[in-house]
């Protein structure tokens, strides 16, 4: 039996109404024979869920193990899927795949190609709800209107060891940790590439209360131009937290680092945050928010500056005990 949780029926309904509008397909999980994706008996109508259908997941323990192809993918009701081949989404008018009070566990590749008007419009990857999405293979994201990856609501992502995440981004916010007991932990290598937008831009954003901790290698380069433009945005109470080397490249026409309201902060414990301005500001600090620098951190900011490296607020706080570095 279907059971849907009811923050998430809206999402369900319009899926419903824009799966028959583009005469496309809903295809749900059913697991009547065992955990295998690739038998039809475990499907709705003994049919393997194809190219342009959209797929419910709705409670059990799924497995691929070959090459999959479909539009979209919901998880939902704890469910458990682990991906072992090329999982591809063709596009949505909603969530690639979404994470919902469940978890996902990816050992190969999770491609979203830009794939022209079948384009994410909202959210290519969301967990939620308490989900857990766990990347030990790689994630590539090609182009995405709102955001890339949306963690939220208690949910958790982790970029394990040899991992990598690859997006180019033209939206809102190339990866978002928001709401309390939120995390996102980078243990392998993320890339970003903000482009071709027609408003703001945010490569990746902690905020209310969201935790963002990079262990290893995060790159953030901007081919954009324009006067809103922030490679890194913490806000209300988010949190950034390195302890590896976190990379702005070529950020131009605004900040390299945004940090705003009380509580905001960004910490480099260890390792060193750099970045490389293209006519633009390094660091923006408003409000009581905080930058603190510890012993064995290092900030390197360098390249055309605009106005500031660092702007502070009257009631910002710096804490440094490593080293800043202004200049080339």
């Amino acid at each position: 039996m279907l059971k849907i949780a009811k923050p998430r029926l809206y999402w369900l309904i319009l899926l419903c109404a824009l799966t028959n509008l583009l005469h496309a397909q809903i295809s749900v999980w059913t697991g009547t024979i065992d955990n295998d994706w690739h038998d039809t008996k475990n499907w709705s109508g003994d049919s393997l869920p194809a190219l342009h259908d959209s797929v419910i997941v709705d409670a059990g323990t799924v497995v691929i193990d070959a090459d999959v192809n479909i539009k979209s993918l919901v998880l939902l009701n704890s469910t458990h899927l682990t991906n072992n081949q090329i999982l591809t989404l063709s596009g949505s008018l909603s969530d690639g795949v979404l994470v919902d009070a469940s978890t996902m566990i990816n050992n190969a590749k999770v491609e979203i190609p830009d794939v022209g008007d079948g384009d994410f419009e909202d959210r290519a990857i969301e967990v939620t709800n308490g989900g857990i999405f766990i990347n030990m293979g790689s994630i590539t994201i090609e182009e995405i209107d709102i955001y890339g990856i949306r963690i939220e609501a208690g949910a958790d992502f982790t970029n394990a060891e040899n991992a990598s995440i690859r997006i180019k981004s033209r939206a809102l916010v190339a990866i978002i940790v928001s709401n309390a007991n939120t995390t996102f932990e980078n243990n392998g290598s993320i890339d970003i590439t903000l482009q071709n937008a027609t408003g703001s831009i945010r490569g990746i954003t902690a905020a209310s209360v969201g935790l963002f901790t990079n262990h290893n290698l995060v790159t953030i380069t901007s081919t954009q131009t324009g006067t809103n433009i922030r490679a890194i945005t913490i806000a209300n109470n988010g949190r950034y937290v390195n302890t590896g080397e976190t990379e702005v490249i070529s950020v131009s026409g605004n900040k390299g680092l945004h940090l705003s309201s009380v509580g905001s902060s960004f910490e480099v414990e260890d390792g060193i945050f750099q970045i490389q301005a293209n006519d633009s500001n390094g660091i923006e600090m408003t409000d009581a928010s905080e930058l603190i620098v510890l012993a064995d951190g290092d900030i390197h900011i360098s390249g055309t500056i605009q106005d500031h490296y660092i702007d502070m607020a009257t009631d910002a706080i710096l804490d440094c005990e490593g080293e800043l570095q202004f200049g080339n």
